[in-house]
């Protein structure tokens, strides 16, 4: 039951050039205030590269 709660719950979301202004705010907010390593985002933290 735990296991299709999270399948309901979470909603992957393949990048585009759409988004990449969206996440890389994202990224700025965590920087910005000292967090470097961002858990779970597909080495967002360790590139300059948005990926489509």
């Amino acid at each position: 039951m735990l296991e299709k709660y999270f399948r309901d719950k979470l909603e992957l979301i393949k990048p585009t050039t759409e988004l990449e202004e969206t996440a890389l705010e994202y990224k700025k907010e965590h920087f910005d205030i000292g967090e470097y390593e961002l858990h779970g985002n597909a080495l967002l933290d360790k590139t300059e590269l948005y990926f489509t």
